[in-house]
């Protein structure tokens, strides 16, 4: 772990990264689409380098509902075809335009500061919306989290 605070780092980040499996033969960023929409980077040296986390989509949009008198809940589960003619196709595609734009931002940063280049796998509960939306190809992998916590009772309970 290349960080300042290893205690700082959630559990979720951890298991995350160790899902990834045994040999690791590029370097990864792990988009987990959570409460917070988080990003892990892997070097293929096993190294966590670090990451970036972002508000959660979810979160984001029960705030907004829960904020404002005159905005409706509603889901984000299509990718919107057009801008909104009405205020819950507005507010999709805001949302969904928006983290599209967040998230290819940040990939493009980390890609551009480290120089190197990157697979990108996507987990979480908005994961497969996004994934042939973002300017690098990706991957869903669901279970990713799930694999990172039975390594670690493998490795450290059994």
């Amino acid at each position: 772990f290349r960080i300042k605070n290893f205690y700082q780092l959630g559990s979720d980040r951890i298991a995350n990264s160790l899902g990834l499996g045994e040999e690791l033969k590029s370097n990864y960023i792990i988009i987990d689409f959570g409460t917070a929409t988080t990003f892990d980077i892997i070097k293929k040296t096993r190294i966590y380098d670090g990451g970036v986390i972002a508000p959660g989509i979810k979160s984001s949009i029960e705030n907004l509902f829960s904020s404002t008198a005159l905005l409706p809940m509603f889901k984000l589960n299509k990718y919107p075809n057009s801008y909104g003619k009405n205020t819950k196709d507005a507010l999709a595609s805001g949302f969904f335009w928006g983290y599209q734009g967040l998230i290819n931002n940040i990939l493009e940063k980390i890609i551009k500061k480290n120089g190197k280049n990157y697979k990108i796998v996507l987990t979480g509960g908005y994961s497969y919306l996004f994934k042939n939306r973002l300017y690098k190809k990706a991957k869903v992998e669901n279970d990713i989290t799930m694999q990172g916590i039975i390594k670690i009772y493998k490795t450290f309970l059994i």
